[in-house]
């Protein structure tokens, strides 16, 4: 398995930064937050694809609601959780959700297209790192998927730690999240909502730690 070192919030910038369109699409806001460790020993390909495919599927099956990813490095471990406010997923089916070309039945889930491959391919690459996937979901529920994978001991040796806590209110007007910091350093970055933006919150022990 490769194994590379990984700016983690880079990383995960990137990757909504490609979302940034399909998140407006359906009108939805995307809620962001990373914390722990900074820079991780993996496979930043693989790791990027999961969370993309996670994203991809929650902005997919939610329309004018809210899609939350947190990833934490701590405890020699990376967890990747992503919610959504979606169509939600009945449990008898959550099987499904991981064989290629399969979809659940629910008659809205149809006309949201899609090859079914998304969470086959998200599961083999959580294998392929020696992680797991959870889904816990109801229909009209919203649905949320947890990814935990393993880290080498390395990435938590001298390393700086991002500290990070949940997210403003999201009744707060964006333009008053625009400063460099506000009241207890966190750095606060423009939202991706509604309004097409993006929040993405980081407080750093080290001042160059920039999105």
């Amino acid at each position: 398995m490769l194994r590379e070192r990984v700016d983690l919030p880079d990383l995960v910038r990137t990757v909504v930064d490609t979302l940034k369109l399909f998140v407006e699409r359906n009108r939805n806001a995307l809620e962001v937050t990373c914390e722990g460790a900074r820079d991780i020993e993996t496979d930043g390909d693989k790791v990027r694809q999961i969370i993309r495919n996670l994203l991809d599927n929650a902005c997919k099956f939610t329309q004018d609601g809210v899609v939350r990813l947190r990833v934490r490095a701590r405890d020699g471990k990376l967890l990747i959780d992503v919610s959504d406010s979606g169509i939600g997923i009945p449990a008898d089916q959550f099987d499904l959700l991981f064989e290629p070309f399969r979809q659940v039945d629910m008659g809205d889930a149809r006309r949201f297209g899609g090859t079914g491959l998304g969470l086959a391919i998200t599961k083999n690459l959580c294998q392929l790192l020696d992680g797991t996937i959870a889904v816990d979901s109801a229909p009209g529920a919203g649905a949320r998927f947890r990814v935990e994978i393993p880290l080498s001991l390395a990435t938590f040796e001298s390393q700086a730690v991002i500290e990070s806590r949940p997210l403003d209110p999201p009744h707060m007007h964006a333009d008053a999240m625009l400063g460099p910091q506000n009241q207890g350093g966190f750095r606060n970055y423009p939202p991706v909502g509604r309004q097409g933006q993006m929040k993405f919150l980081e407080n750093s022990r080290h001042d160059d730690h920039h999105f």
